[in-house]
């Protein structure tokens, strides 16, 4: 077994252990049944804590995570899991500082995710960037379509209760931890001379170190961010990661206690709707791997497409009584953003010629988050508008609406461009996506230097 695959599977065994967390489908039931923690208390007290501090801990991870080399960080996540599941089945988890401080450390680990996705790209060749891409997301949605069956069948079939859940949560997290501690570390080496090329004949001022490598990433930080966004490619698709991604972390975040508002006990169906989810998500991400398009012609146009489809499968959720309406909306809205932002994530780790990769998906996610945390205070907080549920979800899905103007207006604009330029919408023969992209960061690299 040659090292590459080695890597893949602990990376993707960590990203399955990682995701195998039963009682996840039934923390709200969880927290307001068995805890007697009041709805209005999770919603308004609770909850908006995980947004607020994912926020604060992005700030250092995506600051660190390249100078780190990724696995220190991969590591810091499992321990935050890990904690949070230990509290959860401690006596103390009855108060809503113990699930304050829960949902800090949730924020933490969720904030550490960046490493996990960008750690790959460290160790493979660009050329199989879409591979592993598709790899290491698709085990996360096996992780979660396993676990969350296994909470169905144990909760319909009264196998077991929340707590649980929650035992077998912590033993999985617990083997989670483990695999991370078996990810080799990121060569700072290979990182430095990837980062930092030469031209042909040339030779370094001076031997390379790794306090030199982080000496020139911090020395590089303003210049390097600065360059990724004024890449019109990088930009399009970092803009929809962010205003897709804080809409969908609002739907994550909330969707039990929309279906809290209409459910009875022989309508609790939280863990086979989410299970569904990662099943159907599972193989259409792998199938991106497939899908060959032109992504900087139709790119926009595609992504405008689909926000208006969620900002529709939204609306029903918000105004329908039926709760198995609410699970099949769910279902598809998770299932096309997870596709998305697969793609996304290709195409960005694809264009950028430097290896930023934790700089960039952190930056994207620090910009989703600022942007859910304005939405979370104005429209769930009591600070603020204090929506009731189902016209919070009137909101997210009008910021759909508005993702789709932006997108309608950008697709107009390219493809008016390359119609003026005088090159054809369609063509019999395409060039493949990776040959464009190579020659797309060829150029880059020329100008930058």
């Amino acid at each position: 077994m040659n090292r590459l695959l080695r890597i893949l599977l602990v990376l993707a065994a960590y990203g399955f252990f990682k995701e195998f967390k039963p009682s996840e489908p039934y923390l709200y039931e969880f927290e307001h049944e068995t805890l007697n923690i009041s709805s209005e208390d999770l919603s308004s007290r609770v909850y908006p804590v995980w947004t607020y501090s994912y926020l604060i801990f992005l700030v250092p991870v995506f600051l660190l995570t390249d100078i780190l080399l990724y696995k220190p960080i991969i590591v810091a996540e499992a321990v935050s899991y890990l904690v949070c599941w230990i509290l959860f089945d401690l006596p103390i988890a009855k108060s809503v500082l113990t699930q304050q401080i829960i949902e800090v450390l949730y924020g933490a680990a969720s904030a550490t995710e960046v490493a996990y996705f960008a750690y790959i790209y460290v160790v493979v060749d660009r050329s199989f960037f879409k591979r592993a891409t598709s790899i290491s997301r698709a085990a996360l949605q096996a992780g979660k379509f396993t676990s969350y069956l296994t909470a169905q069948l144990i909760i319909l079939l009264h196998w077991g209760d929340y707590y649980t859940l929650n035992y077998i949560a912590t033993g999985s997290l617990a083997l989670g931890f483990i695999a991370s501690l078996l990810l080799p570390m990121a060569s700072w080496r290979v990182a430095y001379e990837r980062r930092f090329p030469i031209k042909d004949g040339e030779m370094r001022k001076e031997e390379p170190s790794y306090g030199i490598f982080v000496k020139r990433l911090i020395m590089t930080l303003w210049k390097d961010t600065v360059s990724m966004y004024s890449n019109s490619f990088i930009l399009k698709w970092s803009l929809w990661w962010a205003l897709a991604s804080c809409v969908d972390y609002q739907v994550q975040n909330y969707a039990q206690t929309l279906w809290g508002s209409v459910q009875t006990e022989d309508t609790q169906y939280n863990g086979i709707t989410e299970a569904i989810v990662p099943l159907v998500a599972f193989p259409t991400v792998l199938l991106m791997e497939k899908v060959n398009v032109r992504w900087h012609l139709w790119g926009e146009a595609t992504l405008a497409v689909l926000s208006i489809i969620d900002a529709g499968i939204l609306l029903l959720s918000a105004l329908t009584p039926s709760i198995f309406v609410m699970y099949g909306c769910y279902i598809v809205y998770r299932v096309l953003y997870e596709a998305m932002i697969t793609i996304a994530q290709f195409n960005l780790a694809s264009h950028l010629y430097k290896d930023s990769f934790g700089l960039l998906f952190g930056l994207n996610t620090f910009v989703a988050l600022v942007l859910q945390t304005i939405l979370t205070m104005v429209v769930a907080d009591k600070k603020g508008l204090h929506l009731p549920i189902r016209e919070q979800f009137y909101v997210y899905s009008g910021c759909h609406v508005v993702i789709s103007v932006i997108f309608v207006g950008a697709a107009a604009f390219t493809l008016t461009r390359h119609c003026r330029n005088g090159d054809p919408l369609l063509r019999e023969e395409e060039q493949t996506e990776s040959s464009s992209v190579q020659e797309e960061i060829r150029v880059e690299e020329q100008e930058h230097f």
